[in-house]
């Protein structure tokens, strides 16, 4: 085998799971939704990638969307049914944003505020 292809495949694999893992998160939000409530288990993050992971405690399907200071939604999980566990992950940057879980995915919901900083 050609020297240089041998040395060039793991060189690809390489830069493959660098790419992939420049991708993931190092923050993970927790946030539960009940049938009354929306909890993060933190109410601060660092600006930049965040995995919100949702679980739904209700009694019913529910979702979770986040929303910027201007009231865009940046995220959301739709579709979550009782007693699973979906996750996303969003580039935020800094600010407040709310977090709205909304059982049974009817109405206003319930919402809690995770604030985002620099540092």
């Amino acid at each position: 085998m050609n020297p240089r292809r041998a040395l060039s495949i793991p060189l690809l694999i390489l830069s493959i799971m660098v790419v992939g893992c420049a991708q993931k998160s190092d923050q993970i939000v927790a946030v539960t939704g009940t049938d009354k409530a929306c909890t993060a288990d933190v109410a601060r993050a660092t600006a930049g990638k965040v995995t919100i992971t949702f679980t739904n405690t209700a009694s019913e399907v529910s979702e979770i969307y986040i929303f910027d200071k201007d009231g865009q939604i940046v995220g959301e999980i739709e579709d979550v049914t009782t007693g699973t566990t979906r996750s996303l992950t969003a580039d935020l940057k800094t600010g407040d944003y709310e977090l709205r879980c909304k059982p049974g995915m009817i109405g206003d919901g319930f919402s809690t505020t995770l604030s985002v900083s620099a540092t």
